[in-house]
């Protein structure tokens, strides 16, 4: 599949930087398996990391609470073929704990990525989310990457 020349693309990558600092985010997370991993595993391994992380700042019940009040993230993949890796724009919950959120983040993703390392980053400014946006979709003029770019909501239904 291709979406268009490069220039189309490099367009499409700039809306979604846009739409991406336009989402309020707090973090910007760099999620490493740091070994052999494919899409399908990827995309899993960041559902149950969603719903982790969840379960720990909201508790029991915490896939029936409101999307508000969950974790919402957009998610960009890089490279595909050699050290794969998700870099994530994070908006916590409405009455979620910033410091709970750092504690329990990494933790989870050790959990279900034995081999994996996660950088959480706490974005405080706007140039923060700028340059935060920019890095996590300057693959996105890639089709492979632009047509796995994940929103948390899908993983919520």
């Amino acid at each position: 599949m291709t979406t268009g020349t490069l220039f189309e693309r490099n367009k499409l990558r700039r809306a979604v930087r846009d739409f991406s600092i336009d989402q309020n985010v707090g973090y910007f997370i760099t999620a490493n398996f740091n070994r052999v991993t494919n899409d399908a595993a990827a995309r899993k391994t960041l559902k149950a990391w969603h719903a982790h992380v969840d379960k720990q700042l909201l508790g029991g019940g915490w896939s029936k609470k409101t999307s508000g009040e969950r974790t919402f993230f957009l998610a960009y993949v890089e490279h595909l073929n050699s050290n794969m890796h998700w870099h994530l724009l994070l908006r916590l919950g409405a009455n979620a704990d910033d410091d709970r959120f750092v504690e329990v983040a990494a933790d989870c993703w050790q959990t279900l990525v034995r081999s994996g390392s996660m950088d959480v980053q706490k974005l405080n400014t706007e140039a923060d989310k700028a340059r935060a946006a920019s890095y996590a979709t300057k693959e996105l003029w890639r089709d492979d990457a632009l047509v796995r770019f994940i929103v948390s909501t899908e993983f919520t239904n």
